[in-house]
């Protein structure tokens, strides 16, 4: 059983992205209360700082805005830096129910965008984010003037293997003991010890708020939830349209990739029209964690040009 929680722990917090906001690292927080279309209202909550063209953020899978806290400052220079937690993570509502698919998803950052009359944003997605970020530059119900550009992280964008952490918590009833029943600090520490991803750069605040990240009501059945459901509806269909994409786009991915391999990255590039490949050394699916500098270099290059 504790080889169970290490492990569910390690692929939250390594493979899929952080948990709660920091108060202290951003100008602004707030909540905004969306109508995403086919779901009911809901609250999302959104970190913000700087002024000038946006940039919209998304998190992985379990994560949040937390995930941004060392690149946001970086890029907040020269831009209006949003970063979202969406539907069922970090501060955002955690609903009861099964609208957790990427489709979903994608619904309520497109109702984001429309409620905020956004327009010119480059949208950037680590991971599970980036699966929605490209959903969302493929939605022909986005007018074209809304999201212009577009930076994808370490991806899962092609059919592959599930993770050992996917496959655990698409398991009956087992995921759901282990989530409740784990001490979330120790597990967290543990989970990082593991995996040496970015630890030695953790404080004991930054532990504390990862694990915070499934103590809230609905935490639990959101990340697992989304794990059931996380390949696309009509995968191949998208897939098909990739080529279709004309926005200029960063693919960005970590050498050492261990759950979306660098192969994933290098083919999303030579099948998107306007896309530029650039590899990150020193890291594998977090480079948020494990290389925030190098990270925050590349897009800054991209949106300079």
């Amino acid at each position: 059983m504790l080889r169970w929680l290490a492990l569910v722990w390690a692929f939250m917090l390594v493979a899929i992205g952080p948990a709660l906001a920091d108060p202290s690292s951003v100008s602004r927080r707030y909540h905004v209360q969306l109508h995403p279309e086919g779901q009911p209202p809901l609250s999302i909550h959104v970190e913000e700082m700087g002024k000038g063209p946006v940039l919209l953020l998304l998190h992985g899978l379990g994560g949040s805005s937390y995930a941004w806290r060392q690149v946001a400052p970086r890029l907040a220079q020269r831009h209006r830096v949003i970063a979202l937690d969406m539907r069922g993570f970090g501060r955002s509502d955690k609903p009861f129910d099964l609208a957790y698919s990427p489709a979903h998803q994608a619904a309520v950052v497109r109702a984001f965008i429309t409620s905020q009359n956004l327009s010119r944003i480059t949208l950037i997605g680590h991971s599970y984010g980036g699966m929605i970020a490209l959903l969302l530059s493929l939605d022909r119900r986005i007018e074209p003037h809304r999201i212009t550009r577009l930076v994808v992280i370490d991806a899962p964008a092609f059919p592959q293997q599930f993770s050992a952490g996917v496959r655990f918590l698409r398991r009956p009833v087992l995921p759901y003991l282990a989530l409740l029943m784990a001490p979330s600090e120790l597990t967290t520490s543990i989970a990082f010890m593991m995996e040496q991803v970015g630890f030695d750069r953790l404080t004991d605040r930054d532990i504390s708020i990862y694990a915070g990240a499934l103590s809230e009501p609905g935490g639990p059945h959101a990340l697992i939830e989304t794990a059931n459901q996380i390949v696309p509806a009509q995968f191949p269909q998208m897939i098909a349209r990739y080529a279709t994409m004309t926005k200029p786009t960063l693919v960005i991915w970590c050498r050492e990739d261990s759950v979306v391999p660098l192969s994933t990255g290098e083919r999303l590039a030579r099948t998107l029209p306007r896309a530029r490949l650039a590899v990150l050394e020193g890291c594998d699916h977090m480079p948020t964690e494990q290389a925030p500098e190098a990270l925050g270099a590349e897009i800054s290059r991209f949106l300079g040009r």
